[in-house]
This record gives C-alpha cells, sequence and structure tokens, in this order.
C-alpha cells in the first residue's frame, strides 16, 4: 500500500520522495508529476489509482483500503454499474430479439417491421 510518483515525460514511476526522474533525469516538479495510490488486496491483486494531486492520492488510498476491506471481511460487494452491465444486456438483447427489430449500442431498436395499411 503505497503512493508513487509519476513522471509525465517518460510514464516511469518512482518514489514519493524522488526529486527527479530515474529514467529520463527530468525534475520532478508539481506541474511534471502525477501520483498513483497503490493497494494490494489479499487475494493478491493489486489496484491503483492516478490522480493530479498528493492529497488526492491519499484520500483515493485509503479509499481502496476502506474498500478492500469491506470485500475480505465484510463481503460487501459494490453493486453492478451500467457501463459494466450494459454490454452483458445488449448481448442478452440480441439473442432475445424478436420480429427483426435490431438493437443498437444505446439500446434502441434500429429497424422496425414494415407495417401495412393506414
Amino acid at each position: 500500500m503505497t503512493i508513487n510518483t509519476r513522471c509525465l515525460n517518460c510514464k516511469t514511476d518512482s518514489k514519493l520522495t524522488a526529486k527527479k526522474c530515474l529514467k529520463c533525469g527530468r525534475k520532478l516538479t508539481p506541474k511534471n508529476r502525477r501520483y498513483m495510490a497503490i493497494v494490494k488486496l489479499s487475494n493478491g491483486r493489486r489496484v491503483s489509482k492516478m490522480v493530479d494531486n498528493l492529497e488526492l492520492a491519499r484520500s483515493v488510498k485509503s479509499k481502496l483500503k476502506t474498500r478492500a476491506v469491506e470485500e475480505d471481511v465484510f463481503q460487501i460487494r459494490k453493486s453492478p454499474t451500467l457501463e459494466t452491465a450494459w454490454p452483458q444486456y445488449l448481448a442478452w438483447a440480441e439473442n432475445k430479439k424478436k420480429s427483426g427489430r435490431t438493437v443498437n449500442v444505446y439500446g434502441m431498436f434500429t429497424s422496425f417491421p414494415v407495417l401495412m395499411g393506414g
């Protein structure tokens, strides 16, 4: 569980206390660095988020830790978001479509059967 800095010039991670980039030698100033909060979960997986300032990185790190504890100890899982559920829904809808209608990326029907009469 750590916070690293990332050089925006060569995209290399360094320790938080580094004054210059280890790879390209560029001085790490607040304008040319970003911060990456990294948390190791109990299952060995790592979760990381990149942010623009150190204060925000510390906040993100604590939230990642809290979420990891909630998942491991209390078995609390976040509910699925639209971003993750939507592709699954579209695949299901495509398999279940009826009457020649097709579903586009936004879930709307793009072609309808021709209706006769007036």
